[in-house]
Formats: C-alpha cells, sequence, structure tokens
C-alpha cells in the first residue's frame, strides 16, 4: 500500500458485540486478496434472500493466516439459525468480543486497501489494543 493509500484509510471503529453468527460463502485468497472480489459477487445475489438474514449489513471476515500472507475469508451476513442455511455456506459462530470494524463503501475490487492497515500492519496500527479480536 501506498504512502498516500495509507493516509487516506479511516481508522475503524470498536464495537463490543455479544456473540453473533454469520452465514455465508468461503474461499481461500492469496495475497494480495485477488479472489474477494469475486466472492463477494457470488455471495451478492444471496444477500436479502438468506434463511434467517437478521439487518441488511453484510460482513467479511478473515478466518486465519497464513505465513505466506494467504488467508480464509468468508463474505456473509448475520443470521439467527445457522441449521437452515444452504449446504454451500459456511457457518459462524462469533463470539462475544471486542472487534475493530473497518467500514468499506466502495467497489468491492477496492476491499485489499481496507483490509491491508489492519490486517498487514496489526490493529495496533490502527488504535486498537490487545483485547480487539478479528478482522471484519
Amino acid at each position: 500500500m501506498s504512502v498516500k493509500a495509507a493516509a487516506q484509510f479511516e481508522k475503524p471503529r470498536f464495537e463490543n458485540r455479544e456473540a453473533f453468527l454469520i452465514g455465508g460463502l468461503q474461499a481461500h485468497c492469496s495475497d494480495p486478496p485477488k479472489e474477494i472480489p469475486t466472492l463477494w459477487q457470488r455471495f451478492a445475489r444471496h444477500i436479502g434472500k438468506v434463511p434467517g438474514q437478521q439487518g441488511g449489513v453484510a460482513y467479511g471476515l478473515i478466518l486465519s493466516h497464513s505465513q505466506d500472507g494467504s488467508c480464509e475469508y468468508v463474505a456473509g451476513v448475520e443470521v439467527s439459525d445457522l441449521s437452515t442455511l444452504p449446504s454451500e455456506f459456511a457457518r459462524l459462530s462469533v463470539p462475544a468480543h471486542r472487534y475493530a470494524i473497518f467500514a468499506h463503501d466502495e467497489h468491492v475490487s477496492k476491499l485489499g486497501e481496507v483490509q491491508s492497515p489492519g490486517r498487514k500492519r496489526g490493529c495496533g496500527s490502527v488504535g486498537a489494543d490487545q483485547s480487539v479480536s478479528g478482522d471484519f
């Protein structure tokens, strides 16, 4: 990420959340995560139609990181019940915690610009402390 892009990055907001459930599509992503826009394009047709969907917010969750920079990524929505999801959906139970929320209102192809500051430099570089968990 360029210095100019980093300077334009907005700091995340921090939110204490109770445990919640996410249903969506999952993919293994390289570094940089070229697969994420395609995953969102595949998932977009489901938004608003996911069984048990709660609200209209969609989440991008980074589940794990590899030393090579790759990750497991889920594009999903909050749901009330994991058992009613389509078979191809990932099912996540997200624990209660304090999370850093990185907002993204631009085209999905620019998602890497939002993820990079928190994911590559660490949440501490964007104002988080050790009690913050997860990448959204």
